[in-house]
């Protein structure tokens, strides 16, 4: 890119390196835990139980994972896999 070069100087100016880190399950339940969602969770729980609904049955049977949580699952496995 011309206009990347002009600005840097030359072509080798900067030389970035991205360091990899494995997926961590046990961050996915820290923040499970600590950030609301299993609090929130029981609370419609048991409001559906008091009024017969199931809205989170149909919630949790529409829901999608991310691309991004997609990428996890795919890094998760393939290390899983490697470590056994």
């Amino acid at each position: 890119d011309s206009e990347w070069y002009d600005m840097m100087g030359r072509m080798d100016a900067y030389h970035f390196t991205v360091r990899p880190e494995a997926p961590d399950l046990n961050r996915k339940y820290t923040w499970f835990e600590r950030g609301g969602p299993v609090s929130t969770y029981l609370l419609l729980k048991k409001a559906e139980e008091l009024t017969g609904e199931s809205r989170l049955e149909e919630i949790f049977n529409e829901a999608e994972l991310t691309e991004r949580q997609e990428k996890f699952l795919k890094e998760f496995r393939m290390i899983k896999g490697a470590n056994g």
